[in-house]
């Protein structure tokens, strides 16, 4: 990085870019003995210093920094420009004292930079300095902002413990090898956009007072990032080329675009998560984490957990789940090496995701329910059954006219104006259909059994299906919940037993049993031979309508029609419309204790 020179250089030969020291025609380095000793003499403890474009050895850097010594041993500057200085030594400002305003942009360090303890009061700028060797700044203080901001350090970088009271401005700043950010303590920003880390990354235990933002960086050897942050962490567009482990403790985390060829172990802690887009093509686990990333007493404040980059129409998440990480999206992610534990998922899109049924759902994940009201379409006062349903199924239900689905009223003013739902009951449908399918591969059958309900519902609803497939599927839903309520099979059950007692009552027990006749003729002068005879049987009859509403005609209806729905033949003379009644129930009765066991059988199998 070269800046645009404003000051006066140095004439000592040609080329040289250091500034010229006060009263002389040339730079510090080219000075004479006695003349250096003259410049040094004129400085005291907190001292300006302007060495831009000087060329610095250790031998002039040492005398240079004990003519500035307090009586404590530091030496203290006031504002300290080194702009575009090249230091040719191995360089320590290890116990210096910055009180004012320090410039080292585009400075290049020929060997090792050591900033071990340095204290910088004011503004503290590396743009572009340029490190060849290790960087040491272990235990350095930024009082106020700090700038590398396309900053180049070649061998091992070393931060650890550093505290950054304003922004720390690290974008596009390169790591060739090793970096070591473990404790680091930032009061504002931390931004680190466009950074590339060539070797070894460690963020353990980092604390953000505000945010971290990673956006596009590249970390092309194994990372460890283990943060605590107020406000979110940004990874978008961030590129992991070996294993990672994150572990995130923040209101919101960014990963949309996010590229895990060899995936990630990510442990998080009430943090909103957006994984629109990522790219994950190894093992990957996504965990809810139980304990902080790190003090609570000594991190930034806990805020409540806030979308990631824009505002997710977060829906009201299930009860007891207000410590766990959300995620908002896996639109665009290939879900075939992600597992999911012990995380909110009441407001996560599903739709545009890829292989959802191979997605991996383990520990207690939370899916959105449906209103406790009972505010139906246009007004209809409806009862929802309870129930684990999908973020889309909320919106399609608010954009269809159903009330109570979305608390937001932007939100559901919004999706009420929509022409049509944004997904189709085709997609719900098989949205749903996946989802249960990667829960059955869990062994988690009672859940599976929700999704099952969803894609029937949607199946039933979609466009694609036969009318005499809907009509089925209509009946299924109505008699039993489609085999997953009991109570509804019961219910039916109930309904068919009173109906066939009052059929039976009223139209199908005759009053009494009729009496048979047997008739002969014996021809005349007959004896002792065959007798012809002829029985008849007449039809049952009736009583009188006062009459046939008896506690005996009732209680005899009732046994007749219990025993019908389990095929039970009661033996007994009925009429024309009895015994159709009797067969009616006979094939419909044992359909719904069918459907009732099916249904317990659905909740409580595993």
């Amino acid at each position: 990085m070269h800046t645009t020179i404003d000051w006066d250089t140095c004439v000592a030969e040609e080329g040289c870019r250091g500034i010229r020291a006060a009263g002389t025609d040339m730079c510090l380095a080219h000075l004479d003995s006695d003349a250096l000793d003259a410049f040094l003499a004129g400085l005291e403890p907190g001292s300006d210093l302007d060495l831009s474009g000087t060329a610095i050895s250790t031998g002039l850097l040492g005398p240079l920094l004990d003519a500035l010594r307090d009586e404590d041993g530091w030496a203290v500057l006031g504002h300290a420009r080194f702009t575009e200085a090249r230091f040719t030594g191995g360089t320590g400002f290890g116990d210096v004292h910055f009180r004012g305003n320090v410039w080292f942009e585009g400075a290049h360090f020929e060997h090792n930079a050591g900033f071990s303890a340095t204290q910088f009061d004011g503004l503290a700028r590396f743009a572009g300095v340029r490190i060849e060797g290790d960087a040491w700044f272990m235990g350095a203080n930024f009082e106020d902002n700090t700038d590398f901001t396309d900053a180049y350090i070649g061998d091992r970088a070393f931060f650890s413990g550093v505290h950054f009271g304003g922004y720390a401005m690290f974008a596009g700043a390169h790591f060739a090898d090793d970096a070591s950010f473990g404790a680091v303590d930032f009061a504002g920003d931390g931004l680190f956009v466009g950074a590339r880390f060539e070797g070894s990354t460690d963020f353990a235990d980092a604390c953000f007072g505000r945010s971290a933002d990673f956006r596009g960086a590249e970390f092309n050897d194994s990372s460890s990032l283990t943060i605590v942050a107020a406000e979110q962490v940004d990874l978008s567009g961030a590129a992991f080329a070996s294993p990672v482990a994150l572990g995130v403790d923040a209101s919101g985390l960014d990963l949309r675009g996010a590229a895990f060829p060899s995936g990630v172990r990510l442990e998080l802690r009430r943090a909103a998560v957006d994984l629109e887009g990522a790219r994950i093509e190894g093992p990957t686990t996504l965990s809810g984490g139980s304990r902080p990333m790190a003090s609570e007493e000594d991190g930034p404040p806990i805020g409540e957990p806030l979308p990631p980059g824009r505002s997710p129409r977060l829906l009201s998440p299930a009860s007891g789940a207000e410590r766990m990480p959300v995620v908002v999206s896996l639109r665009g992610v290939d879900c075939t090496n992600l597992t999911l534990n012990d995380v909110d998922l009441s407001s996560c899109r599903f739709a545009g995701a890829m292989n959802v049924a191979a997605l991996g759902l383990q520990g207690q994940c939370v899916f959105a329910r449906p209103p406790r009201t009972r505010g139906g379409r246009f007004g209809r006062l409806v009862r929802w059954s309870r129930r684990r349903v999908l973020a889309e199924e909320r919106e399609w239900r608010t954009a269809m006219g159903y009330r109570g689905w979305v608390d937001d009223p932007d939100e559901a003013e919004y999706l009420v104006g929509l022409e049509r739902p944004e997904v189709s009951a085709e997609q719900m449908a098989d949205l749903y259909r996946s989802l249960r399918r990667a829960l059955e591969d869990n062994a988690d059958q009672p859940g599976a059994a929700d999704f099952y309900y969803g894609e029937m519902l949607f199946r039933a609803r979609a466009v694609s299906t036969p009318s005499a497939e809907r009509a089925i599927l209509w009946a299924y839903w109505a008699f039993s919940g489609f085999g997953l309520r009991a109570l509804r099979a019961l219910a039916a059950l109930a309904v068919l037993v009173a109906v066939t007692t009052a059929v039976l009552a009223g139209w199908g027990i005759p009053d009494k049993a009729p009496q048979q006749r047997v008739e002969f003729t014996l021809p005349p002068g007959a004896s002792g031979g065959q007798v012809a005879a002829e029985i008849d049987t007449p039809s049952a009859g009736l009583p009188d309508r006062e009459d046939r509403w008896t506690g005996d005609r009732l209680e005899k209806a009732a046994r007749i029609a219990m025993g019908a729905v389990v095929f039970r033949d009661a033996g007994k003379e009925l009429t024309d419309v009895g015994a159709w009644t009797v067969v009616v129930s006979r094939f419909t009765g044992p359909v719904l204790l069918a459907l009732a066991v099916l249904a317990v059988r659905n909740r409580v199998k595993r």
